[in-house]
């Protein structure tokens, strides 16, 4: 089952009809209506009254209309998630630097950052020069500080 047909046809029960339905999923009305009808040919049922106005749920409709709920809120917390993510609200930035005292010079910095970005966790490593750069190169940290000069492989 497609989940936008699942969503479309839960909209149309939720908002009381096809035309409130395309208006909250940001669909067409033909949209909606050809989703409900594709989920009704699948399913071999309908699941809509259309005589009635609001439509309303059949037998198996009702058990449609109740069984995905669950799924469909669990992909909205996804795709939010993972919104939250790209957006920088969320998430961990690993960094490394020198152990000479480095997290004491940088405390003010980090102090800034989170809170800036409260929802971004800071994993720091503190290693030698020569540690930072595998780090950085095998991916275990996002962003190495050295004392030492650069290799020509960073440029």
């Amino acid at each position: 089952m497609d989940l936008r047909a699942l969503r479309a046809f839960c909209e149309v029960v939720r908002q009381g009809g096809f035309s409130q339905a395309a208006r909250t999923i940001h669909a067409t009305q033909p949209t909606v209506s050809k989703a409900v009808r594709q989920l009704e040919e699948e399913i071999g049922m309908p699941l809509l009254d259309r005589q009635r106005h609001p439509p309303r749920l059949t037998q198996a409709g009702d058990v449609v209309f109740r069984r995905p709920q669950a799924m469909l809120a669990q992909r909205d917390d996804l795709v939010a998630e993972l919104e939250e993510l790209r957006g920088l609200k969320r998430g961990i930035l690993r960094l490394g630097l020198p152990t000479l005292g480095s997290s004491v010079l940088f405390a003010p910095l980090f102090a800034r950052f989170r809170s800036r970005y409260p929802g971004i966790e800071i994993s720091l490593a503190e290693h030698g020069s020569r540690r930072l750069e595998d780090m950085v190169l095998s991916g275990d940290i996002e962003l190495g500080a050295t004392l030492t000069p650069v290799p020509d492989a960073f440029e």
